[in-house]
């Protein structure tokens, strides 16, 4: 028998029923090839191979050059001095507090440089993501915490956003060209490590889908500390981050806490720049679902994304794409018939987005960490075909163009 699924059953043997203080979600067991949980829905994720890396780069950030912290519908961001006259209107913030708003720093405490060394604070931190928009950089704050020593969770919309402003939507789909991860961070110009690699849950990458806000950043670098996922259900919560994308961090206290298919429902502060951040049990400090949104006109309640089995189906399945990347696996891109209709119809599918990405000045290492058919010598002929319509239409020889003049 599989010594981890024997392992498994006998702690849930002895575990034996849940306490009246959290109970357990029925579906408290998941076995995964990288991710499982036993009988008392506490996950354990085998960490991924290891990346072959010659030096570790200083990531910083010069506040004197940034212009913010300024507001779209989900998160705080911050642009260069010299492009603030081409930024447009801001968004009314999704994110609330729900008791009184003067109060910030009575709502939001304050975590102490003590506290940033021990648990669960010490796998918490900052996230901070860089988006290319109609040419010019914006640089967006959130939170993040580590589930493994490389691999930080966060929300979906921190990389891949739905609206740039309420009169900006993101209909391209464009993505974060740049994400950093700064652990127990409290200092403003420490941008922290790089990702190499992230992944998006394929239903918010496909239908922007609340349910599945949530992505993964995978790291060369290790950190020590990593809080523990869990299935399972709390009243009493309690929400680590960086609200308005303030240096220190901060957490607040909710109790009331629901349940509802993959969302949970509380009742802790939020404001923008919590997006990402963990909804951590009272109880035993582990990780119920990640922040990712604030209330509705219709419940008084903030709002995640739960752990499910779902979620740790997709950190499973992400953790294997990661570790065919690295190893530069070609195993997806030649798995089916490149001539069936489906294999084109894909192929297609693809360009468009690629070619897409690329009018929007989105760079090849951008564009190949999200292309899965297309090899780099392909999205280097479509660059090379984007940059030729565009010096085309820049000139006015644009064929169809000129056939409208005509008529």
């Amino acid at each position: 028998m599989n010594k981890i699924l024997c392992a498994c059953l006998i702690a849930g043997i002895i575990d034996g029923m849940p306490d009246s203080e959290s109970e357990v979600s029925s579906e408290s067991t998941f076995h995964g090839v990288y991710v499982n949980a036993c009988g008392d829905g506490k996950v354990t994720i085998r960490s991924p191979n290891k990346q072959s890396v010659d030096t570790y780069q200083t990531n910083t950030i010069d506040p004197d050059e940034w212009e913010g912290p300024f507001f779209d519908s989900f998160a705080p961001y911050y642009i260069k001095k010299e492009d603030h006259e081409h930024q447009v209107e801001e968004s009314e913030a999704l994110e609330s507090i729900l008791s009184d708003k003067s109060k910030f720093d009575e709502i939001f405490k304050l975590i102490k440089s003590d506290e940033l060394k021990t648990m669960p604070y010490s796998s918490c931190g900052k996230v901070r993501v860089t988006y290319a928009v109609e040419g010019h950089k914006r640089n967006y704050v959130g939170s993040g915490f580590l589930i493994n020593k490389n691999i930080v969770m966060t929300a979906a919309h921190n990389v891949l956003t739905k609206n740039f402003s309420a009169a900006k939507p993101n209909k391209n789909k464009i993505r974060a060209a740049h994400a950093y991860f700064c652990a127990k961070s409290d200092d403003k110009k420490d941008l922290g490590n790089e990702c190499s690699h992230y992944y998006i849950h394929p239903e918010w990458e496909k239908g922007l889908d609340d349910n599945y806000d949530v992505a993964l950043l995978f790291f060369a670098q290790a950190e020590a500390d990593k809080l523990t996922l869990q299935l399972a259900k709390d009243q009493n919560v309690k929400v680590v981050g960086y609200p308005k994308g303030c240096d220190e961090m901060r957490k607040t206290e909710g109790s009331d806490t629901q349940y509802d298919g993959a969302v949970l429902k509380h009742k802790a502060d939020t404001l923008p720049g919590n997006s990402g951040g963990p909804i951590i049990s009272a109880e035993n400090e582990c990780v119920l679902g990640v922040h990712t949104r604030g209330k509705s006109d219709k419940e008084d309640y903030n709002k995640g994304v739960r752990v499910k089995k779902s979620i740790l189906q997709f950190i499973d399945d992400s953790i294997e794409k990661y570790n065919q990347d690295i190893a530069g696996n070609d195993k997806f891109k030649k798995s089916y018939n490149q001539d069936s209709e489906i294999a084109k119809a894909e192929r297609n599918k693809e360009t468009d987005m690629v070619k897409s990405l690329l009018a929007n000045s989105a760079g090849i290492d951008l564009v190949m960490r999200v292309a899965k058919i297309l090899t780099k010598d392909e999205v280097n002929k479509l660059k090379e075909q984007v940059d030729h319509n565009s010096d085309i239409n820049a000139s006015g020889d644009n064929p169809d163009a000129k056939r409208q003049r005509t008529a």
